[in-house]
């Protein structure tokens, strides 16, 4: 396996990921398995509606044999992935002043000659809401409401994160990002 054209692979999807463009992100994903493709789905809307200013991976070394999950994705995949560990940074457009990390498992795939993403999962202890369910994004000029919940109003959440931004800053000063994400489960 060419470790460059895994490489090729992930950037197309960190371009496609800071663009908003979902459809191109999708051009990067194998249809081989219906509930990764699905999962894909919900996570290139949710990039285009969060609003990335940096979305980029590093590829790393392949993921042992016996590893669980990998035992799991081959299975899933038909048996010929190769599976890596791929290091994401991103950054909120916008919100984030540093870039954050995590480290994910990518099982890439060939179809039709090409390199396609075949399952890309957050191996972190908590999982980003955006790679959980849709999501909606309500701003404010200091504050981000990322909601994965029906029933809770964004915008109305968003304008309360907001005044706190204020209140804090009485409280404390001015010297800080005054930038707030809050994040809304189901």
């Amino acid at each position: 396996v060419d470790p460059a054209a895994l490489q090729d692979v992930l950037d197309a999807r960190g371009a496609a990921a800071v663009a908003g463009d979902g459809a191109t992100f999708l051009r990067t994903v194998s249809s081989r398995s219906s509930v990764d493709l699905d999962q894909q789905r919900v996570l290139a809307g949710n990039l285009a509606e969060v609003g990335f200013s940096r979305w980029s991976y590093a590829l790393g070394e392949p993921v042992a044999d016996d590893d669980p999950i990998a035992q799991r994705l081959q299975r899933r995949l038909g048996g010929q992935a190769e599976i890596r560990r791929v290091d994401l940074a991103y950054r909120i457009g916008g919100y984030d002043v540093r870039t954050v990390e995590s480290e994910r498992m990518v099982a890439f795939v060939q179809d039709d000659g090409a390199w396609r993403v075949g399952a890309d999962i957050d191996t972190g202890a908590f999982r980003s809401i955006w790679d959980v369910a849709p999501v909606t994004a309500s701003r404010t000029p200091d504050a981000l409401v990322l909601s994965a919940s029906t029933t809770i109003d964004g915008a109305a959440l968003s304008r309360v994160a907001d005044a706190a931004v204020d209140s804090v800053s009485g409280f404390w000063g001015r010297d800080w990002d005054r930038k707030v994400v809050v994040v809304v489960p189901a």
